[in-house]
């Protein structure tokens, strides 16, 4: 990893900053590795809601477990190029949610706004009781 170059490393470390909060951790995924559940693809049958439909099948991972029912896991590595692949797809996710969010927040914003604004031109449209 001490091959890599200054721009290189720069880049991986802003994308990592952004993704994790902080820049070292691109790092140590590349160094120490992660652990991975270990998991098998299996179909699973999930019944029709209306009776006389047909019944569909999707794919679960299910988890290996050992002989006594734990599950098992693994020590995974990335490399330079893959986690700098994971760091911009999983930023381009964070993105997503990030602009969908913002949209959310403005749309609640201006709906508290007209609200108000009803009220207002309501009070000021019934007057005074007195």
């Amino acid at each position: 990893m001490s091959q890599i170059a200054r721009k290189e490393r720069e880049e991986l470390n802003a994308l990592s900053k952004d993704v994790f909060g902080t820049a070292s951790r691109w790092q140590k995924l590349v160094d120490k590795g992660y652990t991975a559940l270990l998991a098998v693809e299996e179909q699973e049958v999930v019944p029709a809601e209306k009776e006389g439909e047909e019944p569909t099948v999707r794919t679960i991972d299910v988890p290996v477990l050992s002989e006594n029912g734990a599950k098992q896991y693994a020590v995974e590595y990335h490399t330079v190029d893959s986690i700098r692949e994971f760091l911009v797809a999983q930023k381009t996710q964070l993105d997503a949610i990030r602009k969908q969010l913002k949209e959310q927040q403005e749309k609640a914003l201006a709906d508290k706004k007209a609200e108000e604004q009803a009220k207002e031109l309501h009070r000021t449209l019934s007057g005074s009781a007195t």
